[in-house]
């Protein structure tokens, strides 16, 4: 049983690389994890069933579903609170970069228009950016440079750059 615990408890240390080298590592230890994971899962799933007539009563089924109930719960409320620092975050900095109320008006609703809901994009829209889009000179040129810059962060991500 200690190797197995050292074994969960060492292997999400191991770092995610990029080096060709290090990546059959990181895909072995994913591997392992995974098995580990999968293995865990099927194992509380069969004691589960095999044991249901003693698990079975109210104040077990609560007890188990108290916790599944309050991270569901607060899934959105983290979601909406990460929305609001990101995008108060950036509209600071619109803030700071400016002190034209209609430029400020303009790359904020450019940003939410065309952001939507994506935390992390909103979150990274920061100095060369914010600069290009208080000098544009009206909405439509401004919301496309936000489109740029989409496009720009949603390959940069998918490189693994963010």
């Amino acid at each position: 049983m200690a190797p197995l615990l050292l074994l969960l408890l060492t292997v999400p240390l191991v770092p995610q690389a990029s080096e060709s080298d290090a990546a059959e590592v990181v895909r072995f230890t994913n591997i392992v994890s995974g098995v580990i994971g999968f293995g865990a899962l099927v194992y509380v799933s069969v004691k589960l069933i095999r044991h249901w007539s003693d698990i079975a009563d109210i104040e077990t089924l609560r007890s188990f579903a108290l916790p599944v109930w309050l991270i569901l719960g607060s899934l959105p409320f983290a979601y909406v609170l990460s929305l609001w620092v990101n995008y108060g975050g950036t509209f600071a900095l619109v803030d700071v970069a400016t002190d034209d109320r209609g430029a400020r008006r303009r790359v904020k609703i450019a940003l939410l228009t065309t952001l939507h809901v994506r935390s992390a994009a909103a979150g990274s829209f920061r100095w060369p950016w914010i600069h290009k889009a208080r000098d544009a000179a009206s909405f439509r040129q401004t919301r496309g440079l936000v489109k740029d810059y989409l496009r720009t962060w949603t390959r940069r991500r998918e490189e693994g750059e963010y």
